[in-house]
């Protein structure tokens, strides 16, 4: 069996290190998944507006409802996304996180390792590569954790190019 990922968590490492085109591939089906949740999540809140929050009916939906937020959160996982958020989606490039919130598109925006959604800056026409140390080099650096425990150093998100 894989490796179970922490649900919602900002200091675990993502499975991998994705290209923007590789994460803009998955955009489909993220967009899929979330877009089921979605539904999911809305029938059963609808059904819990009309129950008392003591009733076992509403303890039942409840705990039916936090599954499908969860469930979304598993497959994002599975995919090699970690959920930031509800229905926000981040993929760890090497040099920070490239950010997916629905109903975007497609992924426009990047935040550092010490970034959230609220910091996470729209990307230029460039694409952030993953640029992979060549064998027995030494020039790749640890991350450690989401945070970016890379000592001395915090990557600098790319700046938006004018226009664009």
């Amino acid at each position: 069996m894989g490796k179970i990922y922490n649900i919602f968590s900002t200091s675990e490492n993502s499975p991998k290190d994705f290209s923007l085109e590789a994460a803009n591939e998955l955009v489909p089906l993220l967009r899929r998944y979330t877009d089921e949740a979605i539904q999911e999540t809305q029938k059963v809140a609808l059904k819990m507006e009309y129950l008392g929050k003591e009733t076992p009916q509403f303890k039942t939906l409840s705990k039916a409802h936090d599954q499908s937020i969860i469930r979304w959160a598993e497959r994002v996982h599975r995919l090699g996304g970690l959920a930031k958020g509800l229905w926000t989606v981040d993929f760890d490039n090497g040099k920070g996180f490239l950010c997916w919130s629905h109903p975007e598109d497609k992924i426009e925006h990047f935040h550092s390792y010490d970034g959230s959604f609220k910091t996470r800056t729209k990307l230029g026409e460039q694409a952030i590569e993953t640029k992979k140390p060549a064998k027995g080099s030494s020039t790749g650096t640890s991350r450690g954790d989401a945070k970016g425990s890379s000592k001395g150093s915090t990557p600098t998100p790319p700046q938006p190019q004018p226009g664009v």
